[in-house]
Formats: structure tokens, sequence, C-alpha cells
């Protein structure tokens, strides 16, 4: 008979060696990284930077790519995205045979429709109508018929298209002289399927699906504002904030409130600078901003009933941190874009909880030995998130960027 281990240790009279049991098992929550664990926190909030599995939030779920013509320039400047997680990113681009990077007016709308999976599904050609002058789109909805919507820089205001991706229409809102045609610098989708938008003067606009408009903000002189930038959709009202110099005394973020009809209920003025995003949390207005030249931005909150300053925030300094775009999600928390400057640029993430406190932070590294921006941010279905932007090589080509990441 064969006898073996522990029990063949007593037959022949030994000291049978201890016997060790790991009546230990890695438990998420706990506080102690164990296991299988990337990380862990001690909770099980799914949202503050380690999750219920103990694996890192917003991890990227897939990258689109897409690279400039030779010696041209490609970049996003606005991004949504639609119920069934199709994302649509609006930008510029270089047209073909007049490849100048540096040359603003060689350059024409762009619009890409990405899948859920981050394939592209629409071939959107160039259509510039003005040669001898640069377009660009700066914002885009989707409304819930699928048909998208962009504002810009371009042969008009305003440009639809059908859910397959054919031009529909073009909307022109002239100067304050009656001719030229102004930016469309933001556009919300609202509600009842129209959209608003944000132009110079007036600063917003309602605008039905086939590009009709069918409302103009209104209000006394003192709620007269100029150059508009963005717009965000409140609990039952318009936010738009923007940067004016009324009395030569330099750039200073504003905003204003407006019911859904357009009338103008409050306006106030809140930091220096140039306005980053707006957006509604929590019976609140957050807005960011930045000065020219200055070391960093700040992220304000204001009162959503009077436009009262509750806190004001400046950003990281040392590395010179700017926001560029803002959302919201259901638990309020907030989801904020943008680039640090220094030591060379480079894109980030944030979520914030309502309050402006930090819950987890990344650093987007688009291209090895090259710079990088996030310039718009939106949430989709399951609250996943979306990003966009452009990004340098370190030869000095341009890429379009944009980004899938889990909430």
């Amino acid at each position: 008979m064969r006898v073996r281990g522990r029990i063949a240790a007593l037959v022949l009279g030994l000291t049978p060696a201890p016997l060790l049991v790991d009546c230990s098992a890695a438990v998420c929550g706990d506080g102690v990284v164990d296991g299988p664990e990337v990380c862990d926190d001690g909770n099980l909030d799914p949202y503050d930077g380690c999750n219920e599995l103990c694996t890192h939030t917003g991890a990227v779920v897939w990258t689109y790519v897409e690279a400039s013509p030779v010696d041209g320039y490609i970049g996003a400047h606005g991004l949504t995205v639609a119920d069934d997680g199709a994302v649509f990113v609006a930008g510029e681009v270089s047209l073909e045979g007049e490849l100048d990077r540096d040359d603003r007016d060689n350059r024409d709308v762009l619009l890409r429709k990405l899948s859920s999976t981050g394939e592209r599904e629409w071939p959107i050609p160039m259509t510039d109508e003005r040669l001898d002058a640069g377009d660009r789109a700066l914002d885009v909805a989707v409304g819930d018929d699928g048909a998208a919507v962009v504002v810009g820089e371009f042969d008009g205001t305003l440009r639809g298209y059908t859910a397959d991706g054919a031009e529909a229409w073009v909307t022109t809102v002239l100067g304050t002289d009656g001719s030229g045609s102004q930016a469309g610098q933001a556009i919300a989708a609202l509600p009842d399927g129209s959209f608003a938008v944000v132009v110079d003067v007036p600063p917003l606009l309602r605008v039905d699906r086939d590009g009709r408009i069918i409302g103009e903000a209104a209000g006394a002189p003192e709620m007269t504002r100029e150059y508009a930038y963005d717009v965000t959709l409140g609990a039952d009202r318009l936010y738009v904030a923007g940067s004016d110099d009324p009395e030569d005394a330099g750039l200073t973020v504003w905003v204003a409130a407006y019911s859904m009809e357009l009338d103008a209920l409050w306006v106030t003025d809140v930091g220096p600078g140039y306005v980053g995003a707006v957006a509604y949390v929590d019976d609140g207005v957050l807005v960011a901003g930045h000065e020219e030249g200055a070391d960093a931005g700040w992220l304000g909150r204001l009162s959503a009933d009077d436009g009262a300053l509750r806190w004001e925030r400046g950003l990281d300094q040392e590395r010179g941190q700017v926001i560029r775009d803002l959302a919201v999600d259901h638990r309020g928390d907030v989801v904020a874009v943008g680039e640090f400057s220094r030591p060379y640029m480079l894109a980030w993430i944030a979520r914030l909880n309502s309050d402006g406190d930090e819950l987890w932070s990344e650093t987007i590294d688009i291209e090895t030995d090259g710079s990088s921006s996030a310039r718009a941010v939106a949430l989709g279905p399951g609250g996943r998130l979306y990003l966009a932007g452009l990004a340098t090589d370190a030869v000095g080509y341009h890429r379009l960027w944009a980004q899938a990441r889990e909430p």
C-alpha cells in the first residue's frame, strides 16, 4: 500500500507540515485591493472612479480617429448622441485640392455619423459654396426622427440633414443690418421636436425641424447681451451663456435665462474672459470660462431662479486647465472635458458632483508625442460617455477623434 502526504507523515511518526488554508477572498468595497480587483475605494458607488466591480470608472469602449487630408486640417467642435446610440460629430475639414493647414479660408463643414460601436456610417461629401471663406460646423443636434441639424459658419446659419444623411435645407439668419449670415454657435433639441439655436444677435432663436424660425428672444434693453456661445435646457427654462464687452472694459462672461416661449427672465455677469460651456444641474446653472492669457479657467454655479452666484472655483493653474464642455447625468453628476496647456496640450475628462468636487479624472493621449484637446461631451443611452476633439501628431498632422466610455 502506498501512503502519501500528511497521512504518510503520521504513519511514519513524523511531524506533519502545517496545513495552510486561505479563508479570505477579495471583497469589493472593503477598501483593500486584493485578488482580481483593479481598485477598491471602500464603497460600491459605480460612478466615483472605482465601480461596484472594483474596476476603474470611465473605461474606454472605443476610439474613432480620422486623419486630415495631407497637409490639411480636421477637427471636431460639437457632438450629440441619438436615442439609439448613434453618435454625430460636427467640425471642419480642409477642402481637397486646397490643402493648407493654416489657411482657415479653405475649410468646409464636417459632419460624421458613427454607429454605437464607433464605425463611420455617413460619408457626407464636402459642399462648400463659399470658396473664398472658411466654413465650419460648431455644434449639432439630432431630432427624434434621426435627422441632424448643424449650426456654424457657412452659406447659412443652420443646415438640416435627413436621417439618411442627405442635405435637406439651409436657413440663414441675417445680421442686424439685414445683410450677411450670422454664425450659429450652439443648438439644443427641445422636447416638442423643435430646436433652440444660439446666434450672435438676438442671442436665442427657436427653429422647427424644417428649419423655419418660429421664435425669437425678446426682453428689456437691460437684458441685451451679444456674442452668445452656448445653450442648455433646464427644468422649464433655457439658459444661454456668452461673452460680451459692452463698456470696453474687457470681455465678461454672462448667463441669461429664458422661458420656453423665449421671454427673457434674468441676465447676470459672472466672471472675466471667454465662456467655455453652460449646463443645468439640480436647480442650478454651471458655467465655465477662462481669461485670455490667464493661467487657467474657472467653474461657477448660479441659482437657476435669479442667477445669483453660489460659488466659483479656479481650475489647475500649474497645468493651465480649461473647460470646453459640460454634460449632466441622471444623478446630477457633471462630466467636464477640456485641455491642459502645460507642459503641452493634453485632453482630459472628469466627473464632478453637483458641488464641483472631483470624483475622478483622466487625461486622454490620442497621439503619442503629440497634443490633444477635448471640445465636446454628451451622454448616451445607459449613461455612457461620449466625447470628441482634435489632436496633432508629433509631425504636426491633424486628427479628429471621438471616444465612447463607460459611465
